[in-house]
C-alpha cells in the first residue's frame, strides 16, 4: 500500500492544474472545449473544480476520506470554500501559462 501525505489544499491545487491541462490538451475534450466562449470555458472549469471540492468534502463527511483538520462541520465547509477559490486561481494560472496560441 502506498501512503501519500498531502494536504487537502495541495491535492485540490494539483487537481485544478490537471483539470486545466485536460481541457487544453486532451484531444477528445479539447475539440469540444475550444468551441466554447471564454465565459463558458471559465464556467466549465469552475464547475469541474466545484465538483472536485464537493466530492472531497462529501467523502470526508461520508467517512470515505480522512483529511487532517477537516470534519463534517461548518468551519470545514468555509475552509473548503477558501480552497475552492484558491483552486480557481491555480486553474486559471495554469491555463494562462500553457494556453496554446491560436
Amino acid at each position: 500500500m502506498i501512503n501519500v501525505d498531502i494536504s487537502v489544499a495541495g491535492l485540490v491545487a494539483i487537481l485544478a492544474a490537471v483539470t486545466s491541462l485536460v481541457f487544453e490538451f486532451f484531444p477528445f475534450v479539447k475539440s469540444w472545449f475550444e468551441n466554447l466562449s471564454a465565459e463558458q470555458k471559465r464556467a466549465y472549469n469552475a464547475y469541474a473544480l466545484l465538483a472536485i471540492v464537493a466530492v472531497l468534502f462529501g467523502g470526508v463527511c461520508g467517512g470515505l476520506f480522512v483529511a487532517e483538520g477537516f470534519a463534517c462541520d461548518v468551519p470545514s465547509a468555509w475552509q473548503m470554500l477558501v480552497i475552492y477559490l484558491q483552486a480557481i486561481a491555480v486553474n486559471q494560472g495554469v491555463h494562462k501559462l500553457f494556453k496554446r496560441k491560436a
